[in-house]
């Protein structure tokens, strides 16, 4: 099986064809090219909300208003205009937006979160082992990144198998992984295999 991982600010092994797609309900992936001249990319959030009047946005990186109406359109160019953007009517909240990005530099999409775990001759980002036969097994990974990361674990086996795969919640473990003298945080998911 295939297990897909995803993160704040970075995606690792997709290659959606849009330059923006949803990831899940509210969370969307911008994609960017990434050098000076690039213009990034317009990017448009719906506020999820039956209210048609006094609608307006902010972001968790400003508090000042972005704009109002039932759609903001924002330049997304950079690390800083990722992040959670608010609709509000009047103080309350009437939904939100995560927006991440991934990165695509001299034409080579970012898996730079993830430490390579350099045990064998291919390139190794994710690793799972399973103790016995019962679709039980667990899944790890490395990185030097220690804030603003939020990782899913989701099955690509395929939509005509019967089967699938549940993954509980992932969690930092308490082992520190030293590598190529740098320590790494090591983070695991615990999964089933449907029968």
């Amino acid at each position: 099986q295939q297990l897909v991982i995803s993160w704040f600010s970075l995606v690792l092994l997709a290659s959606p064809l849009m330059a923006i797609w949803e990831l899940e309900k509210d969370v969307y992936v911008v994609e960017l090219d990434w050098h000076p001249d690039a213009p990034g990319e317009m990017v448009v959030l719906t506020c999820h909300t039956p209210e048609e009047d006094d609608i307006t946005w902010t972001s968790a990186q400003s508090s000042e208003v972005l704009g109002s109406g039932k759609t903001l359109t924002i330049q997304v160019k950079e690390f800083g205009d990722a992040g959670q953007y608010t609709c509000h009517k009047g103080g309350k909240v009437l939904s939100r937006s995560l927006l991440l990005i991934h990165k695509k530099e001299d034409g080579i999409w970012s898996t730079d979160i993830l430490k390579e775990q350099k045990e064998s001759k291919n390139k190794i980002f994710l690793k799972c082992e399973a103790k016995n036969y019962s679709g039980r097994f667990t899944c790890w990974w490395l990185t030097a990144i220690s804030t603003d990361l939020k990782f899913s674990v989701k099955s690509s086996r395929g939509f005509s198998d019967p089967q699938g795969v549940t993954c509980g919640a992932v969690t930092l473990s308490a082992e520190r992984v030293r590598v190529d003298n740098r320590d790494y945080k090591k983070y695991t998911v615990e999964c089933q295999e449907g029968s």
